[in-house]
């Protein structure tokens, strides 16, 4: 795993702050910040023996599902911009692969901000079945996804797509479609 950390550092060091990969990278970050949130409050909520809504727990529900949700324009940015470009080279597996992958995830999360807004509605086991349930799959495929990204589909596109003037083009693209409520402010300017 250091190896493969190791991979990701030397990407980090052939582009600069803002580059597309610069900011998908570091949304990639945030986002597994979230799962781990995620992940923490799924292991809570499973040790309740009722539903209290009181309890933060259930409102740090509905906020990480919002941040994960949030993704969207990320996944847009892949799609519309990275993947185009990919596509265009005729690399296409990968791309075919994320943007299914992408597919399956929107739904999974948009469950996921379901159940989170509606447990008091549901009988609490059913409630801590279901974001069991979701919760896992969303974090071990969204991780899985992140992985991928990192460090098959993102070296690929900065060994294939050399030109300059392409990524400046690309960034704005990127920039035309918007970016993450989480994306870090430093890296909405190409520096």
């Amino acid at each position: 795993m250091e190896v493969l950390k190791d991979e990701l550092n030397k990407i980090k060091t052939q582009i600069d702050t803002g580059h597309v990969l610069d900011t998908l990278i570091s949304e990639h970050e945030k986002l597994l910040g979230f799962l781990t949130e995620l992940e923490e409050l799924n292991s809570k909520i499973q040790k309740m023996e009722k539903y209290d809504s009181a309890r933060e727990e259930f409102a740090q529900l509905i906020k990480v599902a919002d941040n994960i949700l949030d993704a969207e324009n990320h996944h847009q940015r892949e799609e519309q911009v990275l993947f185009k470009e990919l596509e265009d080279r005729k690399i296409t597996g990968p791309t075919r692969i994320m943007r299914m992958e992408h597919d399956d995830l929107r739904a999974r999360k948009k469950q996921l901000k379901n159940v989170a807004e509606f447990v008091s509605g549901l009988d609490f086991k059913v409630f801590k079945e279901t974001l069991d349930e979701v919760a896992k799959y969303i974090i071990f495929n969204l991780r899985d996804h992140i992985f991928k990204e990192n460090y098959i589909l993102y070296p690929t596109a900065l060994e294939s797509l050399r030109d300059k003037d392409l990524w400046e083009d690309m960034k704005k693209r990127c920039d035309k479609i918007g970016y993450c409520g989480f994306t870090p402010k430093e890296k909405l300017v190409l520096n």
